[in-house]
């Protein structure tokens, strides 16, 4: 480089630092505009560290948080991707970590989890180097949110354990609360909700021990998750909204993105459709804005079953198949069963029964294959219904007693009613008596049941299998 440019990038970086003034309605990427160009001159002077204080810099934001950490708050991800690939190879080790680390969540935050696994693999290699505790935590930490964004759970939990036992093990609060946090994700999406509710429980306790209000609001947020998935919606409600304003409060936009989406599965339980479509499209803005694709395609997948519910069903299969195509296009197992289940669901209100059946068992197979037993019993008890619509009362029963099996087990009991109603309904018509108004008996339908309940024992247990006997004979 010449004299002359290299002068000129000097002034130029002076000027955008001391004379840069953001116009009065600037964006949150235009109120610090001035210390990313001076960071892109200070790189072409190859002034490395100046470059990297520039990000460095603690900005006058809620959190006080640094430039490329506040830049992943607000939702900016490919900003910060620039960023850290800039200054990769240039610094000692130390901070390489830490561009490799900030590289591989932004590029697992946009769903592209294929060049975040290989930051990850590099950033091992300097985690091995450095040997520094903090490093191998964060290395963990990394492994495990890539493994979960592909559905690989149980490995998910094997690297958020191993990033809790080194900050237990080394007193570290904020590594020990992320891992917590982490944790409770990954044994959400298995449908193990207590173990997920203890984990969150610890993730907010400690967030708040530290100040850590982003870690506060993705605690309230994973509660508000967990407490609908075990049907306590008043709690979740709480949860979500205390986590609306708090994400608001700071400017956490990811966080917004999240509580949003959660009041709208509030509003949907409610069947408060305008409501639960306000709150997803709201969502769903942020979540293009950020170029957040995993957090699009679960918002077109909650949008598609609110259309669906309110007879737009053109509309609504549109909407599934846009949320398939990005779940298979980032490789995210899980958003791809949710897809075709949704898209069956869709396909049976259209009494396209063929194609919901063939929807519902893709689905079903991903969720056996993920783990995810809420999905499996899910899909089951929707496979029921499109069995019977086919005239196959025998495999609608099976695919009954199997999600009640499901259910059962996970200890939610407020998903049992409909199943009873419909496998007491089925069995109604196979036992004389009951068309005469008298009580199902034990025998008959021991006898009825015969081979579907030997399998329930084979795959279950006797406990489970007693249990479902139990609630079937059991008065209204």
């Amino acid at each position: 480089m010449t004299d002359g440019k290299a002068r000129s990038h000097a002034v130029a970086a002076l000027n955008w630092l001391k004379r840069y003034r953001p116009p009065p309605s600037a964006t949150n990427l235009e109120q610090v505009r001035g210390y990313l160009e001076a960071f892109y001159h200070c790189c072409q002077l190859e002034q490395w560290a100046l470059a990297a204080a520039l990000i460095e810099v603690p900005l006058s934001t809620p959190t006080a948080a640094e430039l490329h950490h506040q830049l992943g708050t607000w939702g900016y991800h490919s900003e910060r991707i620039e960023l850290y690939q800039a200054l990769l190879g240039k610094l000692p080790l130390a901070q390489e970590a830490r561009w490799l680390d900030g590289l591989g969540h932004a590029y697992h935050s946009l769903g592209q989890y294929e060049p975040a696994q290989a930051i990850g693999q590099r950033y091992g290699e300097v985690a091995a180097t450095l040997a520094e505790p903090v490093c191998q935590m964060r290395h963990q930490g990394l492994l495990g949110i890539i493994c979960h964004g592909r559905g690989h759970y149980a490995d998910a939990i094997a690297h958020h354990q191993q990033r809790l036992a080194l900050g237990q093990a080394w007193n570290h609060a904020e590594e020990t609360m992320n891992a917590w946090g982490d944790l409770g994700i990954a044994h959400y999406s298995l449908g193990e909700y207590g173990t997920a509710q203890t984990c969150h429980e610890q993730q907010l306790d400690l967030s708040r021990q530290v100040g850590d209000r982003v870690q506060t609001g993705l605690a309230l947020g994973s509660l508000g998750h967990v407490y609908a998935a075990q049907g306590q919606w008043p709690l979740a409600a709480d949860a979500y909204e205390q986590h609306l304003a708090l994400a608001r409060a700071i400017g956490d936009r990811r966080g917004e993105c999240g509580a949003l989406g959660g009041l709208g599965n509030v509003y949907k339980h409610q069947r408060d459709w305008p409501q639960a479509r306000t709150h997803y499209e709201a969502a769903l803005t942020l979540a293009r804005d950020m170029g957040d694709r995993r957090s699009e395609g679960t918002l077109l997948n909650n949008l598609a079953s609110v259309c669906s519910a309110t007879g737009a069903t053109d509309t609504a299969y549109e909407l599934g198949l846009q949320c398939l195509a990005i779940a298979q296009a980032t490789q995210n197992r899980g958003a791809e069963a949710q897809a075709l289940h949704t898209l069956g669901l869709i396909l049976q209100s259209g009494q396209v029964y063929e194609g919901a059946l063939e929807c519902l068992a893709a689905a079903l197979d991903t969720f056996e294959e993920l783990g995810d037993a809420n999905g499996q019993g899910s899909a089951l008890f929707n496979l029921g219904h499109i069995y019977l619509a086919l005239d196959d009362p025998e495999s609608a029963q099976r695919c009954w007693l199997y999600s009640l099996a499901v259910f059962i087990e996970m200890n939610l009991p407020d998903r049992l009613p409909p199943i009873l109603k419909n496998l007491q309904w089925l069995l109604s018509y196979q036992v004389p008596e009951a068309l005469m108004n008298t009580d199902l008996s034990r025998p008959a339908v021991e006898q009825i049941l015969a081979v579907p309940l030997t399998e329930i024992t084979d795959n279950f247990g006797s406990e489970i299998h007693a249990i479902i006997l139990q609630k079937l004979l059991e008065k209204d």
